[in-house]
């Protein structure tokens, strides 16, 4: 048996002597995730003045809440962590991404800020080829970029 095994089994248990599984649905802890991500991110806010100590609680309530959520879906967190990182590296491939941050699915509505909104072929949903976003922006709207873009 696993760690994230003993510790679903665990948090099972535990719920379970509460009389808690019924509240324990995938749309209540999905909730449950969001909330303590947003109490995570509340350590952080305003200055980098945090307690080690209350990032370390929240980083449990929201680990905590992703195993049950995972148990109750039946879902192998382990390897569904393992297989997002090989999707990903095909997505991101070292030689196209290096040192760069592109979004996968950069869709033109996302760049309507450079002022490709006016231009009379704007389609807002279409996605940018995935590797080559400048160069297709480039060429689709000329008037709107400068020749160092």
């Amino acid at each position: 048996m696993t760690e994230i095994q003993d510790l679903s089994d665990t948090l099972r248990k535990f719920a379970e002597d509460r009389y808690w599984q019924g509240y324990h649905t995938p749309e209540n802890l999905a909730k449950s995730i969001s909330i303590e991500a947003g109490e995570l991110l509340e350590c952080f806010q305003w200055n980098h003045s945090y307690t080690h100590r209350a990032v370390y609680e929240e980083m449990a309530d929201v680990f905590i809440y992703l195993v049950q959520l995972a148990d109750t879906l039946k879902i192998d967190l382990i390897g569904a962590a393992y297989a997002k990182m090989a999707d990903n590296d095909k997505r991101y491939p070292v030689a196209k991404c290096h040192g760069k941050v592109i979004k996968r699915t950069l869709r033109w509505k996302d760049i309507d800020h450079l002022g490709c909104i006016d231009c009379e072929n704007f389609d807002g949903d279409r996605e940018l080829e995935e590797g080559n976003c400048m160069g297709e922006l480039k060429d689709f709207c000329k008037e709107h970029f400068n020749a160092g873009l």
